[in-house]
């Protein structure tokens, strides 16, 4: 399983930066990695080990087939948007993402895989624990960080650097497609999804009267 893990670490020296201009971004390019076999590591063991932390030779976002408990470390650094953002039309569909934007910089971690079983989010900034949140599929929905169809999570930031560590496992394959977005982008999103699934179900309900009527 180590195996999976190079030496080179050119990517660890950088920061996912947040400033607005992107509303999506990919973490993996910063990500990196630590295998904890027996699960010994707490959030705050983790973060002392980063020096241990390496750059995951793996397809991206795709650990492949893994017992073990396994870390991931995103270097974030925060600055203020340029411009307050635009008013968002479908802000009522999810009012509660909304109404937590106001005093700090507000973005939804993603990870677009919902198989995965268990992932806990710690943000640490100079050390100390800020934020952490409970992410999987072992959750039930209104105990999830976000009732939403991803394992996501709002994060609240004030301009700085940051220290986010994902604690994950799962029985699943361990896929971890997380990136980071704008709170008014993940909401548009998500009710377009929803809308389709909505079309989809109706279509099905349809074909479904008109077989009947021609049985």
């Amino acid at each position: 399983l180590l195996l999976a893990f190079g030496c080179g670490m050119s990517s660890a020296a950088a920061e996912l930066l947040l400033d607005g201009r992107a509303k999506a971004l990919d973490a993996w390019p910063v990500l990196t990695a630590l295998p904890d076999p027996d699960a010994s590591l707490d959030a705050d063991q983790a973060l002392q080990q980063l020096p241990r932390f390496e750059a995951p030779r793996v397809p991206a976002g795709n650990f492949g087939p893994r017992s073990e408990v396994m870390w991931l470390h995103i270097p974030v650094r925060v600055a203020m948007p340029d411009a307050a953002p635009a008013v968002d039309p479908l802000v009522g569909l999810l009012p509660d993402l909304a109404s937590r934007r106001a005093d700090h910089i507000a973005w939804i971690l993603d990870i677009a895989y919902p198989p995965l079983n268990a992932v806990e989010v710690f943000v640490y900034r100079d050390g100390r624990l800020q934020q952490q949140a409970r992410l999987g599929s072992q959750l039930a929905v209104e105990a999830r960080a976000l009732p939403t169809r991803t394992l996501a999570a709002e994060l609240k930031f004030d301009p700085g650097r940051y220290d986010v560590l994902l604690r994950v496992h799962t029985q699943s394959a361990m896929v971890v497609p997380v990136r980071f977005v704008d709170p008014g982008v993940f909401r548009f999103d998500e009710s377009r999804q929803l809308l389709l699934h909505g079309v989809a179900i109706g279509i099905a309900l349809l074909l479904a009267l008109y077989s009947l009527s021609h049985w």
